[in-house]
């Protein structure tokens, strides 16, 4: 067979496929090639800046200037790219080809040889040809040939690449041309260092944070001054403890030690022996070795014994070198504290912005890979960095910079600064100091008098206070626990304790557990007060539930939630569906329900059932009236009040306390607020003039007991006035010390006559005739006015129910017959947040009735201190002090008068039974001459009542003026009806020949009691001997103006207006009418108006005020106009009563 292909065919067909394969392995190098071109493009772009400077110019909105470095590139990456996958391409080709075709070369080689043919077989010759065939195929248009020569082509191209082809796919296939740039990144240009610009940036905001993080841990080392100034203290306190011990006191137990040798060397005290070294004390002559050894043991064990006993007290007025520096450390803490708040509030107002913000520019990196974000995430980068540029340099560096300022004030000494802050701040002082150093103040609060299991659960009650905008005391948050996890709970907390906070902050902690709407009833008095501590001390909504929106106000509350505060008497307008609900009901003075009959106890505990949560309060204590502590026990935990009825004679057993525990808590001022500074009471002698002593002498043997007990305050003018002498020299002092001072007496007159001497630096005096809203305007003033500096109150009405810190000095302008009274009108400045000693002075005349009563005071207060509990004491001597007014001053009195009779005192004396007109009462009013008709003689025992009587009616309250009546005219001898059926009214008691009407002392409960009609639409008890009193016609008036200035109490009548009716539409149309030429036909008329015939200036006086009561109730106000108190019986006005008017 013939050859079909020389050896020179074959050599051109290998050539050819050697060529090939040279061009397809050439491809292996081309990734490397590109690859070393992409890092030398980097390394020059981030070399001269390239990547940071488009990073920058991105973010603040600039033109890049880059673009062609960035299109090189790009270019790059997309050239290595085509030649990775050429490369790849190539191998494939090579992979799928090579052996094959090296195959056939071997194959077709064997037949090219001439000689080799020659001896071949036919199949090795025929083999070889068709393999030839093949690899001619294939070398030439085969598919070995065409994609060789395709990628060849491809790779021939790649120095010819469209710039816009190369973008385009980069566009396409971002992510794809980072993973390249990654794979050729030069080495050390990783992603670890971000851009200077951005570095510097976010520096700033480390250096911010790295400052504010060394400043947090400053905590310990103040509190560590802290603790060393309050143990500097104590120790000067145990040695003032044991400077009280004298040296002898190392015999006790007969040790045999030479007391008397210590003393005569000089170590007279415990104190000395305790600060002296053993060796100090072996020096004494007759003092061994061992004998120091045990005299320091001894010493020691005292000064123990002493440290426990000891306590911190803090007052302004005692600023002593440890004091002021305890006070300089609290100050920097609080100081402190304050700028750790403001960091939080900034760390949650900025940290979460500000750690994202942050996190995009570390994202950034050096700038390599920006050309690879999407344009989303650019987008976030640049409002990041824009808010952190803003930031720095706006807002958040203006906020960091004045919390800087506040921790470096912090750190800086103080003095003066520190105490005016904590005259201001008491209360948050000692909540500090008792965090840092418990038991300092001692008060030790481990369980607070409760059961041990119960005090260890309430311990681990949760309290959530965010949105209180006060701090509380720790015994306050315990009760405040105590609340919360009780329930329904009865809290008895002596006055001053903060019961009214530790119930808003149960309703903030409440709140922020999800609890929307909660109650408050409170009497009338305190409603403002209510209002406004909780808009001042949380974030609780208010609505007041009272006057004329109440409906309207009940409903905004129920729709839109928070504490609605409402009075006793309004609670019988809220109605609610069954299915209505609220979260927590809080009864202020419970102890006004406690008769489960009265309207208002009715009405509470129909409250009661709409909620699972109820908190009463009083701060009478209630353990020595056990049946009241049941009844409202009852309302909360019926089975606990079971379960003490027949236990309720052992009410001060501790099997007793432990039972009630759960429902109960009271807690003393002297146990938990053993901070409060001094208490220094004074008695001010006062020595009358011969003029004072003329009066006071004239209204004793007269025995005119108001005027006798306004002794020095009665006279014309109180520049003749000793003890207003004195009063204006306590005044004086004080304003030189910054003090604020409170004037409390007993009478309206002696208080608009002080009101009206200290003039401008007084406010507005405080009166049972100023309602509730106003009295607490009166009160912010005196705290907030710097000029007013002198408050004066009834202390009736200023001695109770108001908080007025900001004095720290009470003048009492008389004796008071009860203690109670006078100790609650000190209460008003000496309670928590007092941060002064406070001066209580009381003025007192010599050789008068003041001396007797302030003995019989002191009797009585020896009483009050016998028991551990003041409040039970109040509760115990009640009686007593009732018995003892109505008994023994008027033997003080007949006391008085026979010593001025032996001293032949008051050359005016008149026979008993006359009293003389003291009309210069009612000084600069000139005297309205009244003609009256002319009315027969009659006899009386009783002196026609002056002037001054009726100021002193005028001034006192309701319950006191009807004491006083019953004491001039006698008591009533039968019931006002024959019978309960009302029908005949008894006539034996009648004493209208005397001039004297019969009027029914609990016409402050119900309207008309004289009328069958009336009265027999309420209790018999109502009509009897003991419930009627006597009076004339103006003082008849006096009476029904006390029952409407009277606070409505929870056993009235509801749709009635006790008092006011009486007055305008009866009493005063009677006496207009006498005083307008009237001629009464009736002799008991005569009789009566014969009383006040000289007194038409003191009834146009007692008009006036009744006017003054109606103005201050808004109810009242609305109804009745001035002209209806001047018209007569027919309507007719009476110009002379009305132009005075």
């Amino acid at each position: 067979m013939a050859r079909k292909y020389t050896s020179k065919d074959i050599k051109s067909m290998i050539d050819k496929h050697t060529e090939i394969l040279e061009s397809l392995e050439n491809s292996f190098s081309q990734p490397t090639i590109y690859g070393n071109k992409i890092q030398t493009c980097i390394n020059n772009m981030f070399s001269s800046g390239v990547f940071a400077s488009d990073v920058m110019d991105s973010l603040k909105g600039r033109e890049s200037y880059h673009k062609e470095r960035f299109e090189e590139l790009i270019m790059l990456l997309y050239l290595f790219k085509r030649a990775a996958q050429q490369s790849r391409d190539c191998k494939a080709i090579l992979l799928n080809n090579k052996d094959r075709i090296d195959g056939l070369i071997k194959e077709a080689t064997a037949g090219a040889n001439a000689i080799t043919w020659l001896f071949a077989s036919s199949k090795k010759k025929r083999n070889s040809e068709e393999a030839y065939e093949k690899l001619m195929k294939e070398i030439d248009d085969g598919d070995y040939w065409t994609l060789s020569q395709k990628v060849i082509s491809d790779m021939a191209g790649n120095d010819s690449v469209p710039t816009m082809e190369s973008w385009k796919d980069f566009q396409l296939n971002v992510t794809e041309y980072q993973d390249i740039l990654k794979a050729n990144l030069p080495a050390g240009l990783g992603n670890s260092e971000v851009i200077s610009d951005l570095n510097q940036l976010i520096g700033r905001f480390e250096n911010i944070a790295a400052n504010f993080e060394k400043e947090t841990q400053k905590t310990e080392t103040i509190k560590t001054e802290i603790k060393f100034a309050a143990e500097r203290m104590i120790t000067a306190n145990v040695l003032d403890i044991l400077k009280t011990v004298p040296v002898e006191e190392i015999n006790r137990g007969k040790k045999g030690l030479r007391a008397k040798a210590l003393r005569e060397a000089g170590f007279t005290t415990m104190a000395d022996l305790y600060s002296a070294s053993s060796y100090q004390l072996a020096t004494v002559h007759g003092i061994s070795e061992d004998a120091s050894y045990t005299i320091k043991s001894i010493a020691k064990d005292f000064a123990v014994e002493a440290k426990n006993n000891a306590k911190i007290k803090i007052s302004v007025d005692n600023r002593t070198k440890d004091a002021t520096k305890l006070v300089a450390a609290l100050f920097r803490y609080r100081q402190y504290i304050k700028a750790l708040e403001a960091l939080d509030r900034l760390k949650f107002d900025y940290d979460y912005s500000i750690k994202n913000a942050i996190t995009d520019l570390h994202s950034v990196g050096n700038g390599v890979y920006w050309i690879f974000f999407d344009d989303d995430k650019k987008e976030n980068i640049k409002k990041s960095f824009s808010f952190l540029s803003q930031e720095i340099d706006g807002d958040y560096k203006n906020k960091s910079n004045e919390i800087v300022r506040m921790f470096r004030n912090a750190g800086a000494p103080m003095g003066a600064d520190a105490w005016d802050d904590f005259k201001d701040n008491s209360i948050s002082y000692y909540t500090v100091l008792e965090d840092i150093v418990p038991g300092v103040l001692g008060n030790d609060d481990r369980l607070y008098g409760l059961p041990e299991d119960l005090a260890r659960e309430i311990q681990e009650e949760c309290f959530f206070p965010d949105g209180l905008n006060c701090e509380l005391r720790r015994y306050q948050e315990w009760g405040v626990k105590y609340i919360l996890h009780q329930e329904r709970v009865l809290l008895g907390d002596e006055m001053g304790l903060g019961k009214t906070v530790q119930a808003i902050a149960a309703m903030v902690s409440l709140r922020n557990t999800g609890a929307t709407h909660f109650i408050v009833v409170c009497p009338a008095s305190v409603l403002p007060n209510w209002c406004k501590e909780i808009a001042a001390k949380s974030k609780l909504r208010v609505t007041k539930v009272h006057g004329a929106g109440r409906t309207q106000a009940i409903k905004s509350w129920m729709k839109t939630g928070g504490v609605a505060v409402t009075t006793y008497e309004t609670t019988k307008i809220l109605q609610f569906d069954a299915a209505f609900s609220f979260d927590l009901l809080v009864v202020d003075e419970a102890h006004f329900i406690k008769n489960i009959n009265a309207v208002r106890s009715r009405n509470v505990r129909y409250l009661a059932g709409f909620t699972k949560r109820i908190l009463f309060m009083t701060g009478t204590a209630l353990e020595n009236n056990v049946d009241e502590m049941i009844s409202l026990i009852d309302v909360l935990q019926p089975n606990v009040a079971k379960s003490i009825k027949s236990i309720a004679f052992m009410s001060t057993a501790p099997q007793f306390r432990e039972k009630i525990a759960g429902v109960y808590y009271r807690r003393r001022r002297e146990d938990v607020l053993t901070e409060l500074p001094d208490l220094i009471e004074s008695r001010e002698w006062c020595t009358m003039s011969a003029e004072e002593t003329r009066i006071y002498e004239q209204d004793v043997l007269s025995k005119s007991f108001m005027g006798t007990r306004r002794l020095s305050w009665n006279v014309a003018s109180l520049d003749q006035s000793c003890k207003a002498c004195r009063m204006t020299e306590i005044i004086n002092e004080a304003e030189s010390e910054g003090r604020k001072v409170l004037i409390f007496s007993f009478f309206l007159d002696t208080i608009r006559k002080i009101y009206e001497y200290l003039g401008d630096r007084c406010c507005n005096p405080i009166n049972g005739s100023v309602p509730p809203q106003r009295r607490q305007e009166i009160i912010d003033q005196f705290n907030d006015d710097p000029k007013k500096t002198v408050l004066c109150a009834q202390i009736q009405s200023g001695g109770t129910g108001l908080n007025i810190q900001a004095a720290s000095v009470v003048i009492i302008c008389e004796p008071q017959f009860k203690p109670s009274i006078e100790n609650q009108a000190i209460s008003r400045a000496y309670r928590m947040g007092q941060a002064r000693n406070v001066l209580v002075y009381r003025l007192l005349c010599e050789d008068t009735i003041d001396e007797r009563i302030t003995e019989l005071l002191e009797e009585k207060q020896a009483i009050f201190d016998a028991f551990a509990d003041k409040s039970v004491a109040a509760a115990n001597t009640e009686k007593q002090e009732k018995e003892v007014d109505e008994t023994t001053f008027g033997k003080i009195i007949e006391e008085e008068i026979e010593r001025i009779k032996a001293k032949g005192g008051a050359a005016s004396f008149e026979p008993e039974g006359v009293v003389a007109d003291n009309a210069s009462q009612f000084k600069n009013k000139e005297s309205v001459q009244c003609e009256t008709a002319d009315v027969p003689e009659f006899e009386t025992k009783y002196a026609l009542t002056s002037s001054s009587e009726y100021a002193d009616e005028l001034s006192m309250d309701y319950d006191h003026l009807v004491k006083h009546l019953l004491k001039k005219y006698g008591k009533a001898k039968g019931n006002y009806f024959l019978t309960e059926k009302c029908a005949s009214k008894n006539k034996k008691i009648v004493r209208a020949n005397e001039g004297l009407f019969c009027h029914h002392i609990d016409e402050d409960k119900a309207i008309m009691l004289s009328d069958d009609k009336f009265a027999i639409r309420n209790p018999f008890d109502y009509q009897k001997a003991d419930r009627l009193v006597y009076c004339n016609i103006l003082e008849h008036l006096i009476l029904h103006i006390k029952i409407v200035e009277k606070p409505k109490g929870g056993n009235a009548n509801s749709g009635e207006i006790q008092g006011i009716g009486g007055a305008v539409n009866y009493i005063t149309r009677q006496i207009n009418d006498y005083y307008n030429h009237y001629e009464y036909k009736q002799q008991y008329m005569i009789t009566a108006m014969s009383y006040i015939k000289d007194n038409f200036d003191d009834y146009i006086k007692i008009l006036k005020y009744l006017w003054s009561v109606i103005q201050s109730n808004e109810a009242l106000s609305l109804l009745i106009s001035k002209k209806q108190l001047v018209v007569g019986w027919n309507g007719n006005i009476v110009d002379k009563v009305y132009n005075l008017l």
